[in-house]
């Protein structure tokens, strides 16, 4: 009897060990696949005509077009209700769906999350700015403090909204941009 507790003791330990491996295995293989996704899309080579396109395609758009990137499903609603009644809003949940989202509609405003997994709203920023020098940016972050809005402003960031936000405060930036100005009603 006391062999065989023995023995279910060190299956059990072999078993706890195994799924430790594997786990660390799998942490390991994600690690290394992200890293693989951000240099991939930090090596993204711009060409003249993409940048073009997005050019043409902002002229194009029939109505003010904003675009929110962020990882936080609940930010990205909050953030789409205070401007779907007078502009067509798209959403991302990464950087890699806000990129495909950019090139194809080319928003009129870009409202970026600087905490995201993968690519963090710093490198999406600079790589907007490859792409369209033009773009209004505005960066998103619970982080307030002065260096994330200093760094903000730094990569090109037309203004930064600290989360929690009120709907004014995100409004105030659409007044800038070059399309009709969106009602806070």
């Amino acid at each position: 009897m006391e062999k065989q507790q023995n023995h279910n003791t060190e299956l059990a330990s072999l078993n706890i060990i195994r799924s430790h491996l594997n786990a660390e295995h799998m942490r390991a293989a994600l690690e290394e696949k992200e890293l693989k996704l951000r240099h991939n899309f930090m090596t993204l080579n711009i060409t003249p005509e993409l940048s073009q396109h997005v050019k043409i395609q902002r002229a194009d758009n029939p109505q003010t077009t904003i675009l929110i990137i962020d990882d936080d499903p609940f930010a990205r609603s909050l953030i789409k209700k205070v401007y779907a009644k007078n502009a067509k809003v798209l959403t991302a949940k990464n950087a890699l769906e806000g990129f495909k989202l950019y090139v194809k509609h080319a928003p009129d405003l870009l409202l970026l999350d600087i905490q995201m997994p993968n690519i963090n709203g710093y490198d999406f920023l600079a790589k907007i700015f490859d792409l369209d020098p033009a773009a209004y940016v505005v960066m998103l972050s619970a982080h307030a403090d002065d260096s994330n809005i200093d760094k903000a402003i730094k990569y090109g960031a037309r203004g930064f909204v600290r989360k929690p936000f009120s709907p004014a405060e995100l409004l105030s930036y659409t007044a800038s941009i070059n399309r009709q100005t969106i009602d806070i009603n």
